[in-house]
C-alpha cells in the first residue's frame, strides 16, 4: 500500500470518531423530543421504554465510534500495512468526543426517568 493510499484511508477513518458522536447525539435528541411531543399531543403515556431504547441504540453507536478511534485497523484489514493508524491527536480527540457525547446522551435520558408525572 502506497503512502497516498494510507493517507486517504487514515483521513476516511478520522471522520468516524470525530463526526459520528455529535451526529448520533443530535439524532438522539431529535428522536427524544419527537417522542415527547408525540406523547404530549396524543395523550399517550409510557414513552420511557422507547426513549430508553433510543438511548441504548445511541450509546452503542457512540461505542462503535470509540472502537474505530481506539483500534488502528478494522478487523477486515488483511495485513499490518493495510491498517492505517490514526494520528495520536485525532485518536485522542475522537475518544474525548465519544466520552463527551456519550454523557450528553445519558443526560438526555435523565428527565424521562426523573419526571414521572410528565411521561
Amino acid at each position: 500500500m502506497s503512502i497516498i493510499q494510507r493517507a486517504r484511508a487514515s483521513e476516511a477513518r478520522s471522520i468516524i470518531p470525530l463526526l459520528g458522536p455529535p451526529l448520533i447525539w443530535s439524532l438522539h435528541l431529535l428522536a427524544c423530543y419527537f417522542l415527547t411531543s408525540a406523547t404530549t399531543v396524543a395523550g399517550v403515556t409510557g414513552m420511557r421504554i422507547e426513549i430508553a431504547i433510543a438511548t441504548a441504540v445511541a450509546l452503542s453507536g457512540i461505542a462503535l465510534c470509540a472502537f474505530v478511534a481506539d483500534h488502528p485497523g478494522l478487523p477486515a484489514a488483511a495485513t499490518e500495512a493495510d491498517a492505517a493508524d490514526l494520528p495520536p491527536f485525532i485518536r485522542s480527540l475522537g475518544l474525548a468526543s465519544c466520552l463527551l457525547f456519550g454523557l450528553a446522551v445519558v443526560f438526555t435520558l435523565v428527565p424521562s426517568l426523573v419526571l414521572k408525572g410528565f411521561f
